[in-house]
């Protein structure tokens, strides 16, 4: 149930592979490999929630984390492909008006270069 990454080509940004659960089970390893991507110099990373059908407020708690620790280091975080139930939890806890979600990875890729 581990992560996966995938570097754009000519861009800065990487995606993240979210696994169909974020849960307390595997909530901290997102939140080390985040880190990780920061310390090497990776501050825009957009979350791909395509296979993700479960999120629990251990897995909310690592994405809102990460939100502060991007932005603080000048990066941000995008997510993309949610599903519908994450949909409705995002919106539960409002965070849907604090990240900006795309429907695929690429879009998300695209929002950070034109911003650039």
């Amino acid at each position: 149930m581990g992560f996966s990454t995938t570097q754009f080509p000519d861009s800065e940004v990487v995606c993240v592979h979210i696994p169909p659960q974020l849960t307390s089970a595997n909530a901290d390893e997102l939140i080390r490999l985040l880190r990780d991507l920061v310390e090497k110099g990776t501050v825009r990373i957009v979350l791909d929630m395509q296979e993700t059908r479960r999120v629990d407020s251990s897995g909310i708690g690592a994405i809102v984390s990460r939100i502060s620790y991007l932005r603080s280091h000048q990066g941000d975080v995008r997510l993309a492909a949610v599903q519908d139930f994450v949909k409705k939890v995002l919106q539960i806890t409002h965070l849907d008006k604090i990240l900006q979600i795309y429907p695929t990875c690429e879009k998300a890729v695209e929002s950070f270069e034109e911003k650039s």
